[in-house]
């Protein structure tokens, strides 16, 4: 049912994020309810006892106490925090709905006191909500990762909306058994007051008090062109937004009026009507911005007012006689407003925020959201009281006219602006990742052999064979170091004598085709690994045919070492079409197989046992760095650099997995960009295969059904250690041990089963002796990954043999030890397992 619902609604809610969430959504709530009854009892009071010229000075003096309010914000912030800041501001709210109510009450007969009622109550009302969402919103910021704002802040805001929804219903009913409105200022006290019941009790210790950490004033945004265009956009569209709200008031004025309507009942119709739009989008505004992206989700709301303004203008023009047309197309404007800006374009415009640094984010946000907007809703008020006075003359019909267009003028405006700021956060995204993410993560890492050396226990450091292997190791190390070139060449005609014989040319073009050669018939890794180490020197058309011609034949470790080497410096951006269609089809398998092993995690979850789960989700990040390295061959390589330090990085910032995505949609495009996207993000599987449903296959499997499907998988997509460790797993759930029979062909299934069943020392250098022969000769793709499997397994780095698993020598006897160490060194000589073979390895697994 929760699936079935999450599908339904596309709800993305974790649940290590309910806490969190339910806290911020009962403050949501509660909020709503407040300022939606301040609103309309404000609103409809106004209307009902000032004149429409009055409008524009009360914009005016709006903008300036809003000011002053955001002044007082950032300095209580400064000083207190924000939970501070919210507590201060509730009560000071609190007490404005107390004292409105008592003026209302006691100031009926006097004229004077209605209209400074009217007036003080419609000044407050956009400062304060200003406020309690800049609040909010930065309390959101704070709690939330950049993942989680994308996905949670419209759906946070939420309670907000319901509440209001559930107040416009139920004011027309209140307002006629109170007989007035009054009284609505009392349920927006008590409100207001409810809704801070639940910061204390867990946000304050998840945000403490916010300290300044670098002055972020008017100069900082000037000097940053970014900003600076965000709070160009943030004037552009707090302007046009005003004065849509004007027009809807000058329009609730003339329906409600001449036809004896009680404003504040028609106030709360239209409401009901907003609110419940804002319920719809909210609810699948994540869902939108990840379809649809970031930019489109900026442009919607601007695009959408210049065609109904340009529309109402228009047929209104044509057919001055039908006075609902330009109405009803004003309302319009109201509805779309409201709804696309708080379902789909206030979450968009938080994530703008993202690029700065985290100690500055809610600082900006608060210059921007705050400052700029009260200084545009001044000038909103300075605006329609130039227009009143040059179009007094006209009728208020005509005068509507005049709105459609200013509304119009400003809407191209912010469109324009934009526009302009969603190319400069592409930018501003790549520089922060660059400068920034990237610079915290690529710290100078040690040598691939310091790194194992560190890894062991200090038992196994001092014995006398792993110090010599240890020596061994940085021998070659040094040498590779000093003239890698050479190095690995020789190491080539060392593995490939016959390919080599009686050859000796540095030419070029003769190195690369001996090396094709001899890559092509050799499936021994340490001459595999020489090759891809040694094709760096390759031409970038070299290194391209030598990729298009192996990388399928190759297991998933070669195939990275492959990509790594030669895409290592290059900037290939293939243009060709037919080229780039080939690179897409990799890219393509590469997703089938990652969202294939999602698919087997979900089936299996926690019954497949560690190992299992773990091997399949190691196998994962080696295909998604794999992809990233094919990625390189169709776009700009250093961009994708960049996006695969930081998603390397991911273990040191639960932010650095959703910014590396978040540069992947401003680099791809068209089917890979529609399929990767959703493959990484941070969602549901049930939302993942909805979104993927018509690329890959999305279908589950009962869990003995997975297990089959995993021993049934093509060899080269599953190697034979996990299709080994399936069957077990269905051997021993089952009970059907025969499963084992269809693996005798199998080296690795064969020494296991020989570990585990307790066999002799002579049973097992028999084998050992077949083994090594058959690792010697032309092996058939079933056996591709079996010398690869086997080296990792006599150290540790891919522990699945039970004879030969690794246990740690402090929790060993002295004895025990002794007799450990010399299976370790029976492996190495019976095995033939080269020192070289593990250092290559090393050098591998350290790559990723």
């Amino acid at each position: 049912m929760k699936n079935l619902l999450i599908s339904i609604l596309k709800i993305d809610l974790r649940e290590s994020e309910k806490g969190i969430f339910s806290l911020l959504s009962f403050n949501s709530l509660f909020t709503g309810f407040s300022t939606q009854f301040f609103f309309i009892a404000t609103t409809s009071y106004f209307i009902q006892n000032l004149s429409v010229s009055q409008l524009p000075i009360a914009f005016i003096f709006s903008g300036l106490a809003g000011y002053v309010l955001i002044l007082i914000y950032k300095k209580i912030v400064s000083w207190k925090g924000l939970i501070f800041a919210q507590v201060f501001f509730a009560i000071l709210y609190a007490l404005i709905s107390l004292l409105l109510y008592f003026f209302r009450i006691l100031g009926k007969s006097d004229p004077q006191i209605v209209q400074l009622t009217a007036y003080v109550g419609f000044i407050c009302i956009f400062p304060f909500l200003t406020v309690l969402n800049l609040v909010f919103s930065s309390i959101s910021l704070q709690v939330f990762d950049i993942s989680q704002r994308k996905r949670l802040l419209a759906l946070v805001g939420i309670g907000e909306i319901v509440a209001s929804f559930i107040s416009s219903l139920i004011i027309p009913s209140l307002v006629g058994w109170w007989g007035g409105s009054e009284q609505l200022f009392l349920v927006s006290l008590f409100a207001i007051l409810i809704s801070l019941l639940p910061l204390r009790k867990i946000l304050i210790p998840k945000i403490g008090i916010q300290k300044v950490i670098k002055a972020v004033n008017l100069s900082f945004i000037v000097k940053d062109s970014y900003f600076l265009m965000m709070a160009v956009m943030t004037l552009f569209s707090v302007i046009a937004i005003y004065l849509v709200d004007y027009s809807y008031l000058l329009t609730v004025k003339f329906i409600s009026i001449p036809n004896h309507i009680d404003t504040a009942i028609l106030v709360s119709l239209v409401f009901c009507v907003i609110k419940l739009g804002e319920i719809i989008v909210s609810v699948y505004s994540s869902s939108f911005t990840s379809t649809y992206g970031l930019h489109i989700s900026l442009l919607i709301l601007p695009v959408i007012l210049i065609m109904s303004s340009a529309l109402g203008f228009i047929t209104g023009f044509f057919m001055p006689d039908q006075y609902l047309i330009i109405t009803t197309f004003l309302l319009i404007n109201k509805v779309v407003e409201r709804v696309i800006r708080k379902g789909i374009l206030v979450p968009s415009q938080k994530v703008l925020f993202q690029v700065a640094e985290a100690e500055e984010r809610a600082k900006i946000q608060t210059l921007i959201e705050g400052t700029f907007t009260q200084i545009a809703t001044f000038f909103t008020g300075i605006l329609i009281l130039i227009n009143s006075y040059l179009f007094y003359s006209l009728t208020a019909y005509w005068y509507l006219y005049v709105l459609a267009i200013s509304c119009f003028v400003f809407a191209i405006g912010w469109l324009f602006a934009s526009q302009k700021v969603y190319q400069k956060y592409k930018l501003k995204i790549q520089q922060f990742l660059n400068q920034g993410l990237i610079t915290k993560s690529t710290n100078v890492k040690k040598s691939p052999v310091s790194d194992w050396f560190a890894s062991i226990s200090k038992k196994e450091a001092s014995s006398e064979f792993i110090q010599g292997f240890h020596s061994q190791l940085l021998t070659i190390e040094q040498l590779v170091q000093t003239d890698p070139k050479s190095f690995y060449l020789n190491q080539i005609k060392g593995y490939n004598s016959r390919e080599f014989k009686q050859v000796e040319t540095n030419d070029p073009d003769e190195l690369f085709r001996l090396c094709s050669k001899a890559f092509f018939h050799s499936e021994s890794f340490e001459s595999r690994m020489s090759i891809c180490s040694f094709a760096t020197y390759f031409t970038i058309e070299q290194k391209y045919d030598f990729i298009i011609e192996n990388y399928r034949n190759l297991n998933h470790h070669l195939q990275y070492a492959l990509l790594v080497e030669l895409t290592k410096g290059e900037d290939f951006d293939l243009k060709d079409p037919a080229e780039r269609f080939y690179v897409g089809e990799l890219c393509f398998e590469s997703c089938e197989l990652i969202f294939w092993i999602d698919l087997v995690l979900d089936d299996l979850k926690d019954s497949a046992g560690v190992e299992l789960s773990q091997a399949l989700v190691n196998l994962r990040r080696l295909k998604i760095l794999q992809l990233f390295e094919l990625l390189k061959l169709i776009y700009n390589s250093s961009s994708v650099d960049i996006i695969v330090n930081v998603w390397k990085s991911s273990s040191e910032s639960t932010e650095n997995e959703a910014f590396a995505v978040e540069l992947l949609e401003n680099l791809l495009e068209g089917d890979l960009k529609k399929i990767i996207i959703p493959l990484l993000s941070d969602m549901p599987l049930v939302l993942k295969k909805e979104r993927l449903d018509e690329q890959l296959n999305t279908y589950s499997l009962d869990f003995s059904a997975r297990l089959i499907d995993i021993m049934l998988t093509n060899i080269l997509n599953v190697d034979p250690s996990l299709k080994e460790m399936a069957a077990k797993i269905y051997a021993d759930k089952k009970g059907e041990s025969s499963i084992f029979k269809y693996y005798t062909h199998d080296l690795m299934v064969r020494l296991h089963a020989l570990a585990d069943g307790g066999k002799n020392q002579s049973d097992f250098n028999n084998f050992a002796k077949e083994l090594r022969t058959k690792l010697h000769i032309k092996r058939n793709p079933n056996h591709i990954y079996t010398e690869d499997f086997l080296f990792q397994s006599f150290f540790s780095l891919n522990p699945q043999l039970g004879f030969l698993k690794k246990s740690k020598l402090d929790q060993l006897s002295d004895q025990d030890q002794s007799a450990y160490i010399g299976k370790i060194e029976i492996a190495e000589n019976e095995y033939s397992v080269s020192t070289f073979n593990l250092y290559l390895y090393l050098q591998l697994t350290h790559k990723y």
